[in-house]
């Protein structure tokens, strides 16, 4: 009987496609269970800290320790983060100031000579 069923699942299309649906479905729900549980222990743990920093206690040394290394982390990663984005924050102002004064000298040319080119090659003046 159950090989009859693998049988008929593997031969026809339609097997497939409510095989893969349902696997589909597996893996969904499995990491929905997932996230939920990791977001319960995050709140878990800010409520554990909004506790120690309340009643003034101090925390275990444990706490401490991964409390400091998450910090530690979170700054080194920041500070990664912030360099790039000044890299790029100046690659990008050097790209639009280019094209930014072409784009003026362009306009500006157009509004005093009407040509494309430099004020003092199309000048007939000595």
């Amino acid at each position: 009987m159950l090989s009859e069923a693998i049988a008929w699942i593997t031969t026809h299309p339609v097997g497939v496609a409510l095989l893969l649906l349902l696997l589909g479905a597996l893996v969904y729900f499995a990491l929905m269970r997932l996230l939920k549980l990791a977001v319960i222990v995050l709140l878990g743990f800010l409520a554990l800290s909004a506790y120690y920093a309340y009643t003034g206690e101090e925390p275990p040394d444990g706490l401490k320790k991964i409390t400091e290394d998450a910090s530690r982390k979170i700054e080194d990663k920041a500070k990664e983060l912030r360099e790039k984005a000044k890299d790029k924050a100046k690659e990008v102002k050097d790209a639009l100031g280019d094209e930014i004064n072409r784009a003026a000298q362009e306009s500006l040319n157009k509004a005093l000579g009407g040509g494309g080119g430099d004020e003092d090659e199309g000048s007939d003046a000595p």
